[in-house]
């Protein structure tokens, strides 16, 4: 079978094997990336019952940059926000985000989750009030990840976040007719940036019960903890978020997980907290 430019460039960034590195979702060895837009095959709507979930997101957001994050979330986006003087608090779901004032200007990977099957919806709901980022190759905005049947479009917001809004078919499938920031399920994915990814996957099996469920824990790659849809994704510093070409590097952050085991682990010398 022919495999596409882009497809050979995913798969040999995503395994650790090309001279371009880009942090994605997509199983990092199985990865085959198509652009189209238009719903994921119907299906009944389904209820997910999540083992893993987000409860809070607490990141670094550079201090100037709060103003503008409670205007972007609050007014274009229409979620509830909560301000005081040194953090803006939004409401997405059953989550809450918090952007924490801090010195310099960290950023960092999130995702939102979408209805299933409602993709198409939520991609013009976004698109109508945000700015959606291309693929630097193909200049498209949706992202098809065949690999766990999903579909995602990415945006950034005023403190320089790498925003996804993701869709995965068969979790939190909707039949209620339009689309608007209601719909969301919360959190999706965080993403986290260690130095000693082993490190990191150890403590999250023995102190959370969490397990990587895609990716590896070893080499270059991502390993992705907690289960489809509900997601941490540990990376190594250098590489960068799909689809930017921003490096990331560790940010400051506290993830407050749902689990059936209470416990919490820090990695990077305690600049993230893990707990349930």
């Amino acid at each position: 079978m022919l495999v596409s430019y882009i497809q050979r460039r995913a798969h040999l960034s995503r395994c650790g094997g090309g001279p371009v590195s880009v942090l994605s979702h997509v199983s990092p060895c199985a990865a085959s990336v198509r652009h189209q837009v238009g719903n994921l095959p119907p299906s009944s709507p389904i209820r997910h019952d999540p083992s893993v979930n987000f409860r809070r997101l607490a990141i670094a957001t550079a201090a100037a940059r709060l103003d503008a994050q409670e205007r972007f979330y609050g007014d274009r986006l229409g979620l509830p926000v909560h301000r005081d003087p040194n953090r803006v608090g939004v409401t997405c779901g059953p989550a809450r985000i918090e952007f924490v004032a801090a010195e310099g200007a960290p950023f960092t990977h999130f995702a939102l989750l979408a209805p299933g099957n409602r993709f198409t919806e939520a991609l013009a709901w976004f698109g109508d009030r945000v700015k959606l980022l291309p693929d630097p190759d193909t200049g498209q905005t949706v992202f098809d990840f065949d690999f766990w049947n999903a579909q995602a479009c990415y945006f950034e917001d005023p403190a320089g976040n790498v925003v996804e809004l993701i869709a995965h078919r068969g979790i939190e499938d909707s039949d209620r007719p339009g689309f608007d920031t209601g719909d969301l399920h919360g959190l999706s994915e965080v993403g986290l940036v260690t130095a000693d990814k082993p490190a990191a996957v150890a403590a999250l099996r023995a102190e959370l019960g969490v397990e990587v469920w895609d990716g590896s824990a070893d080499g270059p790659g991502l390993a992705f903890a907690g289960e489809r849809g509900r997601t941490l994704i540990l990376a190594p510093p250098g590489r960068r978020w799909l689809p930017t070409e921003w490096a990331a590097v560790a940010c400051p952050s506290e993830v407050e997980l749902e689990l059936e085991r209470n416990g919490s682990l820090e990695l990077e010398s305690g600049q993230i907290t893990i707990r349930s």
